[in-house]
């Protein structure tokens, strides 16, 4: 019984990170080119994958890939989670500043553009987001703010 209850959980999470970017009441989204969320808006981010230490990594190296930006992420702003295939997702959304870059649309990406509170309000009524996570992040940041990384305990590796 235990070998079966070990197999079934042997890889049970997908971590993920995402960056909310906002400057001047502007918030930063990506278009996807991605089949499975083709054509919606969302952060920039993505699986955290084999060569990323840790998801703050992560956080670093998707807005790069698929906009161009290098950021710096300095807040934590909330976690999602969701059932992912057989598995489960966990999903970190951070603050994020730009610090280098041209936004431009990288190969995974179909379009990148700055939008207000109400804009992105009006693409979560309409199904234009990529998932409601995107909208309740932006209000959650809007009403409580932002965490500093240096107030959270995070652990890599066998920490814990």
């Amino acid at each position: 019984m235990t070998g079966d209850i070990f197999n079934f959980i042997k890889d049970p999470l997908v971590g993920a990170a995402a960056d909310l970017i906002e400057e001047k009441g502007k918030f930063f989204l990506v278009k996807e080119g991605n089949p499975k969320c083709y054509g919606k808006w969302g952060f920039t981010g993505g699986e955290k994958n084999k060569n990323d230490k840790t998801l703050l990594v992560t956080a670093i190296r998707e807005p790069k890939e698929e906009a161009g930006l290098k950021v710096r992420p300095t807040h934590f702003i909330c976690l999602s989670e969701r059932p992912h295939g057989n598995k489960h997702m966990f999903g970190v959304v951070f603050f994020a500043e730009i610090i280098g870059g041209v936004a431009t649309p990288g190969p995974e990406v179909l379009d990148v553009g700055w939008f207000s509170f109400s804009e992105v309000e009006n693409m979560y009524y309409r199904g234009e987001l990529r998932g409601p996570y995107v909208f309740s992040a932006v209000k959650h940041y809007l009403r409580y703010g932002k965490i500093p990384l240096r107030q959270l305990v995070l652990f890599s590796g066998d920490g814990f």
